[in-house]
């Protein structure tokens, strides 16, 4: 048995019996709380701590990085939808599929 598994062991043993099934308003609140964590906090020191000029350009500039991160994931997405389609209307496999789109430009 490695160190890994000996410290996943030797948590305290729950039954399936103890468990407690919560709502999905609490499971929301706690995903909200894990996505947000610290950060609530981190921003207004990091705003006291460079001033309102750099920090509201810096937050501006991350905003705009993180929609074009959104978009470029949007599109990925749009291709492998894309790839997924055409796969299915052909019925090859994926790499004969991926050669004859590139062949005929639609990729």
């Amino acid at each position: 048995e490695t160190f890994c598994e000996s410290r996943i062991h030797s948590g305290p043993r729950v039954s399936r019996s103890k468990m407690v099934v919560a709502s999905p308003l609490v499971v929301y609140a706690r995903a909200v709380n894990w996505i947000l964590g610290a950060g609530v906090l981190g921003v207004p020191f990091a705003f006291a701590s460079v001033g309102i000029l750099s920090a509201s350009v810096s937050l501006i500039i991350v905003s705009v990085l993180s929609f074009l991160t959104c978009l470029w994931m949007l599109e990925v997405d749009e291709h492998a939808n894309a790839l997924q389609h055409l796969f299915s209307v052909q019925g090859s496999s994926p790499h004969a599929g991926v050669a004859n789109a590139m062949r005929e430009g639609s990729l």
